[in-house]
C-alpha cells in the first residue's frame, strides 16, 4: 500500500495536477488562490468547495466521490462525519445492520401511509356525505414554473404561473359552527351575496359600472347547491346570456386560490374557509383564461427565446435525443442506443458525466415526461413531453436522471466516433415535469424504433399507462362530464373513474382507472372531489339539462369567445 503521508504532502501544484486530470481545470485558479494542498484536500466537504466557486452539485459530487477513493488510495482512514459516497459501507457489519434497519423502518412507513391514505379517503367520503365540505386536499405536485432560478430549491407556493400548494389549503373542523349555520339559514339575497358579489366584480371588469338584479331568485335554490345549481341561478338573476360553463368559481385568500369544481357547493366551501381565514372571498373566471398546460409552456418556451434568455452553452449530449435504431456508421457525435458494439456490458474505459460520477447497480425507476422544461444550467437536460430517462438518484424537487431514448431502460451512450470511449451523461430535470413509473415505457406499450422523432415523442406522450405501474397512488377522482383534449388524444367518458397525479394552474394530469388508462390533462373544475359521490348515494348523477356532456370551447384548450357578459333584452 501507497504511505499514508503521500497525498498529505502534496503541494497546491499537485492538488492543481489533481483537477486537471479530473477534467475539472477551471477550478485551480480558486484552489491556488486559497492554497489548497494535500492536506486541506482531504479536509473538504460541500461547504468548502462551495466556498471555492463549486457551484455545479455534480462537480462537488465528483470531487468528494475522487478525495474518498484518494483516501482509500493512500490508506487513510475515514473518520466520523467525512463525506462517503451512497452505497459505501465503511463499518460493514454495523452498516449493514443500519441498511437492514432502515430498510425494515421504510417499509413500515409505507404500509402506515398506506394506511392513512385509505382512512383519509374514508374520511373525505364520509364528510361529503355530510354535507361538510373542507378544503383542496390532492397530494399532487404542480409541474416545474420555467422561471430562471439562481440556485436549486424546493417549488415555491402558490404563483401567478399557476402553482398549487396542497398544505396552504386550511385545516378545518368537522363540525358546522354556528357562524355558517346562521349564514345558511338567513335570507336568500343575504344567502347569495357572495355569488352575486363575485359576479359584479367580473362585470365591472367587463366595463359595467354599476351592475343590479334584473330579475327575481328561484325559490329552489338552496345555499348549499352545487355550482351546476348555483351558477345559473345568479346569472338569471342579473339576467346574463353567457353560458355559466363557460365560468369557473374560486374561493381566493390573499394569493392562494381554491378551485371550486362544479359538483362542490361553493357557499359552504367559502363559509367553511372563512372560519380559520375571514377574509376569503369567491370570484369567477372566465374559462378562456385558464390555459392548459400546453398552452402555457407554448406561451413561456416562445417569450424566453424572443427575451434572448436562452440556456448557457451545454454539451449536446444533454439536448440531444439517442438514434433508437442500430447505425452501422460514427461520424462527430452520435446518440447511440441500439449500437451493436455496446449491447453487452459496457467497456471499462466508459465516463460518467454529469451529477452522478458513478451508476447506481439498479436504476432507482424509469420516468416519462409529460411537461417540458428548457434548462437554466449546463448540468440539466432539455426536456420534451414524451422524452423518456431512467432515474439515477433524487434531491428536494430535482431527478438526476439518464436519458432513455428508447424507453426500455437500458439509457443512452454517446460516442464522438466509432472508435471513441463510451460515454454517459446524467443531469437534472425538474421532478414536477415527470410521471414517475415502475417499469420502462416501451415494456408496457408498443413502441416501434422506426417512428420518426415527432411521431415517437407523441406516441409516448399519449402511450396508455395503468394506474399500478405510477410509483404515486395519486388521488381517486371521477370525471363531471365527456371532456376530449385539444392538444393530445385523451379524452375521458362522464363519470369515468379517474386519478390525479399532478397539477398544474388549475388543471390535472390524469390517468382513466380500468384497461382505457388513457392520461393527460384535464380541468380540475370537471373533477368530483367526491369519487364515490354515486356509492355514498348523497349527490344524485348531475341532470344534463344543467351540465351536458360537452364541453365548452374555451374549456378543449381552443380561444374562449369574447365575453361580453350580454344582458338580456327584457326581464323574464
Amino acid at each position: 500500500m501507497v504511505s499514508a503521508g503521500s497525498v498529505r504532502q502534496w503541494t497546491s501544484a499537485g492538488v492543481s495536477d489533481w483537477l486537471k486530470k479530473l477534467g475539472l481545470e477551471q477550478y485551480v485558479g480558486s484552489f491556488v488562490e486559497n492554497d489548497i494542498d494535500g492536506e486541506a484536500l482531504l479536509v473538504m466537504d460541500e461547504a468548502s468547495l462551495r466556498d471555492l466557486g463549486v457551484t455545479s452539485l455534480g462537480h462537488r459530487r465528483a470531487l468528494l466521490n475522487d478525495i474518498f477513493h484518494l483516501k482509500e488510495l493512500y490508506g487513510i482512514p475515514i473518520e466520523k462525519g467525512d463525506w462517503v459516497p451512497p452505497g459505501i459501507d465503511t463499518e460493514d457489519d454495523t452498516s449493514l445492520q443500519h441498511v437492514y434497519a432502515r430498510d425494515q423502518r421504510i417499509q413500515w412507513l409505507e404500509a402506515r401511509v398506506a394506511q392513512l391514505s385509505a382512512t383519509m379517503a374514508l374520511l373525505h367520503d364520509d364528510l361529503f356525505a355530510l354535507a361538510r365540505v373542507t378544503g383542496h386536499t390532492d397530494a399532487v405536485h404542480a409541474p416545474f414554473d420555467h422561471g430562471t432560478s439562481q440556485s436549486r430549491r424546493a417549488a415555491p407556493p402558490i404563483t401567478l404561473e399557476g402553482w398549487y400548494q396542497p398544505g396552504a389549503s386550511p385545516v378545518l373542523a368537522p363540525d358546522i359552527s354556528p357562524q355558517m349555520q346562521r349564514a345558511l339559514s338567513s335570507t336568500s339575497a343575504t344567502q347569495m351575496a357572495p355569488l352575486c358579489d363575485a359576479l359584479v366584480a367580473l362585470l365591472q371588469r367587463r366595463g359595467m359600472a354599476h351592475p343590479s338584479p334584473r330579475g327575481k331568485l328561484d325559490p329552489s335554490v338552496t345555499p348549499d347547491g352545487t355550482c351546476v345549481a348555483l351558477l345559473p341561478a345568479v346569472f338569471q338573476l342579473y339576467q346574463i346570456r353567457d353560458d355559466w360553463r363557460d365560468y369557473v368559481l374560486f374561493a381566493t385568500y390573499g394569493s392562494t386560490e381554491r378551485c371550486i369544481s362544479y359538483d362542490e357547493r361553493p357557499l359552504v366551501v367559502l363559509y367553511r374557509v372563512r372560519e380559520s381565514m375571514p377574509d376569503t372571498s369567491l370570484q369567477l373566471r372566465p374559462v378562456s383564461e385558464l390555459d392548459s398546460p400546453w398552452t402555457i409552456a407554448q406561451r413561456k418556451l416562445a417569450a424566453k427565446w424572443h427575451s434572448g434568455a436562452h440556456a448557457p452553452p451545454k454539451h449536446e449530449a444533454l439536448h440531444q435525443h439517442a438514434a433508437r435504431m442500430a447505425t452501422a456508421e460514427a461520424t462527430g457525435l452520435l446518440t447511440v442506443h441500439a449500437f451493436e458494439a455496446l449491447r453487452g456490458p459496457l467497456p471499462s474505459d466508459t465516463r460518467v458525466h454529469g451529477p452522478m460520477t458513478t451508476l447506481p447497480q439498479e436504476p432507482v425507476s424509469y420516468a416519462v415526461a409529460i411537461y417540458p422544461y428548457e434548462s437554466d444550467r449546463d448540468d440539466e437536460f432539455d426536456v420534451q413531453a414524451g422524452d423518456t430517462f431512467v432515474v439515477l438518484s433524487k434531491a428536494k424537487g430535482w431527478w438526476a436522471l439518464r436519458r432513455d431514448s428508447a424507453a426500455d431502460g437500458r439509457g443512452d451512450v454517446y460516442l464522438t466516433n466509432k472508435d471513441a470511449a463510451p460515454e454517459i451523461w446524467t443531469g437534472w430535470v425538474p421532478a414536477g415535469c415527470l410521471l414517475e413509473i415502475k417499469r420502462p415505457l416501451a415494456l408496457l406499450v408498443d413502441a416501434p424504433l422506426s417512428l420518426s422523432d415527432t411521431a415517437w415523442l407523441a406516441h409516448m406522450i399519449e402511450a396508455p399507462i395503468p394506474v399500478d405501474v405510477v410509483v404515486s397512488q395519486g388521488t381517486a377522482a371521477l370525471a363531471l362530464i365527456e371532456f376530449a383534449s385539444k392538444d393530445h388524444a385523451f379524452s375521458i367518458s362522464a363519470n369515468e373513474p379517474l386519478r390525479v397525479f399532478k397539477r398544474y394552474n388549475f388543471w390535472s394530469y390524469c390517468i382513466a382507472e380500468g384497461p382505457r388508462s388513457q392520461r393527460g390533462w384535464m380541468p380540475s373544475w370537471l373533477i368530483s372531489r367526491r369519487p364515490n359521490r354515486s356509492a355514498s348515494g348523497e349527490v344524485r348523477r348531475t341532470p344534463s339539462q344543467h351540465l351536458s356532456s360537452s364541453v365548452p370551447p374555451a374549456t378543449l384548450g381552443a380561444p374562449g369567445p369574447s365575453v361580453t357578459m350580454s344582458y338580456s333584452a327584457s326581464p323574464s
